[in-house]
């Protein structure tokens, strides 16, 4: 490609390939499969840069020309951000390659079989994709990533008494039975509904519920909204803003959730954000740590937008036993989902929350399911007080999170 060598340029090509079924009430769907492809490139020409997308993966040439032609119309970029890799890397991790469309098959039926047994099925999908990438720039670098998953989600149940549960496995074995072991408990806890006081108690927030409480301290360690001075924790590195007993790892090297690089070529790294309530680092690109003149921790998340991070992995392990957390409750909740996103204030910490599996706990023991009512609170003030962190976590929803024991305010819609 002669036509490139007079300006630095970088790319990305991906290409997903998904197949998938789906069983509802009715019974089985024929097993579909689609192909996907992108290449997003990023051309400079000394301060000013073009970007172009394409479906079309095998367009690379084009692709390239293209984006140095919109680089000569854009204005001045205050601070670009350079191309500094010359890495060579290449890895394969094909965890599922023995799942023909067979097995896919008969692995949906399997989890069907189980749920069944117990409960009447509403829906299943199971979806195996195997995912291609490539980082490509002028300097040389070229990185090739290809990784497959199987992708399950699940819903059981009648009326108000149901269970769900979704899983995205990269690395960790799959189990239907450990994969409907979830479902299955919240259909037993929805056997009977629970309609308790609305007021302050404990509330145990698991999974999915507790990565949408934190999403606004998760917000505040991103650099880029601290450039932006979106961030509440502006001014408080090496400050305690947060609970005790927290500690928040970014951590790509959990076995379900690896990642080896990031969208600027840097390899991946592990970086402690908060540790025991002390504000450690934030999560950076190559331009927030230049303009903040911090350490880059290769969390890069896009190569055309600048500045734009994102997490490998959150990690956040505790050492308290989940069953223990839920004996020592007399009288709170425990949820496994909460919605919708848009109603927490990520800037405030502000949040107003429904829940589909939202139980009451009495002396330690789960009642049943309370319907009609919103946990309320603020994040930056939840997460300041002492907190029950469990040891056992989820690795299986590209987090690794325990369930979180804090106080909140349950109120009745």
């Amino acid at each position: 490609m002669s036509e490139t060598k007079n300006f630095e340029w970088e790319a990305i090509i991906q290409t997903i390939k998904n197949d998938s079924i789906r069983i509802d009430k009715k019974g089985i769907d024929t097993p579909k499969s689609n192909e996907s492809s992108a290449i997003i490139a990023r051309a400079i020409l000394g301060n000013k840069q073009g970007i172009s997308i394409s479906s079309d993966s095998k367009n690379m040439k084009e692709s390239l020309l293209q984006a140095k032609s919109i680089a000569k119309i854009m204005p001045d970029f205050e601070q670009m951000p350079k191309i500094l890799s010359t890495e060579k890397f290449k890895k394969k991790t094909l965890t599922y390659k023995n799942f023909t469309e067979k097995k896919l098959i008969d692995s949906a039926q399997e989890i069907r079989n189980i749920a069944e047994a117990k409960a009447p099925l509403i829906s299943l999908s199971f979806s195996k994709i195997i995912y291609n990438t490539t980082y490509i720039n002028s300097l040389g670098a070229r990185i090739e990533l290809k990784k497959d998953a199987i992708a399950q989600s699940l819903s059981i149940g009648k009326g108000d008494r149901t269970g769900s549960n979704c899983s995205i496995l990269n690395e960790k074995k799959f189990s239907p039975q450990s994969f409907c072991r979830h479902a299955l408990m919240q259909y037993e806890n929805s056997k009977k509904a629970s309609k308790p006081s609305q007021g302050n108690y404990p509330v145990i927030f698991c999974n999915s519920a507790a990565e949408s409480i934190l999403s606004p301290i998760l917000f505040s360690l991103q650099a880029d909204n601290v450039c932006e001075k979106k961030s509440r924790y502006q001014e408080a590195m090496q400050k305690k803003e947060l609970s005790k007993d927290l500690t928040i790892i970014d951590n790509p090297h959990e076995k379900n959730n690896k990642a080896y690089y990031d969208c600027e070529a840097n390899k991946a790294k592990k970086t402690i954000l908060v540790q025991n309530g002390i504000i450690n680092s934030f999560i950076h690109d190559s331009f927030t740590s230049k303009k903040l003149k911090m350490k880059n921790t290769h969390n890069s998340a896009s190569t055309s937008i600048k500045p734009s991070t994102s997490y490998h992995c959150v990690q956040i392990k505790g050492k308290d036993k989940l069953s223990q957390m839920i004996k020592s409750t007399k009288n709170g909740f425990i949820a496994y989902d909460t919605y919708p996103e848009h109603t927490i204030n990520k800037i405030t910490g502000a949040f107003g929350q429904n829940s589909s599996t939202l139980y009451h706990i009495k002396n330690g023991e789960i009642q049943g399911l309370c319907k009609g009512y919103v946990i309320t609170g603020n994040s930056y003030e939840l997460f300041k007080q002492d907190l029950e962190i469990s040891k056992e976590t989820r690795n299986d929803l590209a987090s690794n999170v325990g369930a979180i024991k804090a106080k909140a305010t349950i109120l009745k819609n």
